[in-house]
């Protein structure tokens, strides 16, 4: 992926997030907590094309790469929403489910990684 490409989901993440931070500070938290899940994915599918092997791998089969991409933003979504419900005042024992999906989807991906990659 051209690097023109990787700046500009960078700057989209990094914009969404400076908007969902002032919607929160201006007393919208539902609307910026929204933003944040795209912003988080954004800045997350940067992150990845800058990994060299992630690179390669888009490179030569694109279907492996977007798929280990999906289960990575899967994954930074659910931990998106686990902070979320957290920050509003749930209780922990409500937000132990999360952890399991978090720890398996983590696994899948990194064994994925080691297989494709």
């Amino acid at each position: 992926m051209e690097n023109s490409t990787i700046y500009t989901w960078l700057l989209v993440g990094i914009g969404l997030s400076v908007v969902a931070k002032l919607l929160i500070y201006q007393g919208k938290k539902r609307a910026g907590n929204i933003i944040v899940i795209p912003a988080a994915f954004c800045l997350l599918t940067a992150l990845m094309f800058t990994v060299t092997d992630f690179a390669r791998l888009y490179g030569r089969i694109p279907e492996q790469a977007l798929s280990l991409l999906g289960l990575a933003g899967a994954v930074v979504v659910i931990f998106q929403i686990m902070m979320i419900r957290l920050n509003r005042s749930y209780s922990s024992r409500q937000m132990g489910w999360f952890i399991p999906i978090i720890a398996v989807g983590l696994g899948l991906f990194f064994w994925l990684w080691h297989y494709w990659v």
